[in-house]
């Protein structure tokens, strides 16, 4: 029976209406869960309780993944595709965010509103990673955190590793360039000019190689953290990501290099972040797995399974 149905039973004399608003009201309840789906079957002679008033059932915590969570700080992991923050703030969350998808400082914020059920300030940006990429990130929630993780990107001693699969057959090696917002075709990049730009620093593992088709899945561990550094540099070592569709020139004047990676997306993931507790100064470090959908490319790449301890 529907739950519509089994509520008429226990009211005979209510309309299918009412019966319909008492269990969108959230009065209706089955083993003392509430149901708010009047279509939802159930076994003939269920009990049903109808409360007297409305009970809403708790709000569901948005599906992200949390790593940690205190006073001052969140860690949590970005899907890929979604943004980090609204495109119109650099320096903390916006007001409202209307018409706009759900970002992930915004399903950051309502986790955690939802977790200490109070309204919160918005939370505070340190660091941003790009919208195909996927991996850990930290928001600051009060001045002190914000200001201390500020510090320490900026000194560059947060540890930082990423994941990537890129063209070619990469070889373990240090790249460092100064790189502008602009390299003279519309694309941020390195310039040899020694007063322009600012310094970037990755140190760049080859983890495996695919000698047959051509890949490689690389560790960078970032010394500085420049506006899509990794990309850049590896692209203009002639190794672009697989899934980039915006890096793959890797010189003024040169034709965009193919990627024929047929890869979902950007396969770039931030897999290590540790830093010091700005407030409590804990030693903290967070690792998250390669996740499957590059673990699949890599495979139809050629690659050999990757086991977690690997990678």
């Amino acid at each position: 029976m529907t739950l519509a149905a089994l509520v008429r039973a226990v009211e005979p004399d209510w309309s299918w209406n009412r019966c319909r608003e008492a269990i969108a009201a959230g009065r209706v309840s089955v083993a003392g869960e509430v149901v708010l789906d009047q279509t939802r079957r159930f076994p003939a002679g269920t009990e049903v309780v109808i409360a007297a008033h409305g009970r809403r059932p708790p709000p569901a915590l948005p599906s992200i993944q949390v790593y940690f969570h205190d006073a001052h700080l969140i860690v949590v992991e970005k899907p890929s595709g979604i943004e980090s923050v609204p495109f119109e703030t650099r320096k903390s969350e916006s007001k409202s965010n209307a018409g706009h998808e759900a970002t992930l400082i915004d399903l950051a914020r309502r986790w955690l509103e939802i977790k200490e059920r109070h309204k919160l300030p918005p939370l505070r940006v340190v660091h941003r990673i790009d919208k195909g990429t996927s991996g850990i990130l930290v928001f600051a929630r009060t001045p002190a955190a914000e200001k201390g993780l500020g510090r320490q990107f900026r000194d560059h001693s947060i540890s930082r590793k990423y994941l990537a699969i890129c063209a070619g057959l990469v070889k373990s090696r240090t790249i460092k360039s100064r790189l502008i917002d602009d390299r003279g075709d519309g694309y941020r990049g390195s310039t040899t000019h020694r007063d322009l730009g600012k310094p970037a620093v990755t140190h760049v593992e080859c983890l495996a190689t695919t000698p047959s088709t051509g890949y490689s899945l690389v560790a960078c561990r970032l010394e500085t953290g420049r506006t899509h550094q990794i990309r850049i540099h590896l692209c203009e070592s002639g190794h672009p990501l697989c899934g980039d569709t915006v890096y793959r020139r890797p010189v003024r004047g040169d034709a965009d290099l193919p990627d024929p990676s047929r890869s979902p997306r950007l396969a770039l993931h931030a897999a290590e972040l540790g830093f010091v507790h700005p407030v409590s100064n804990a030693a903290l470090h967070f690792a998250s797995p390669f996740p499957d959908d590059l673990r699949r490319l890599w495979q139809t790449l050629g690659g050999a399974p990757l086991v977690e301890s690997g990678t």
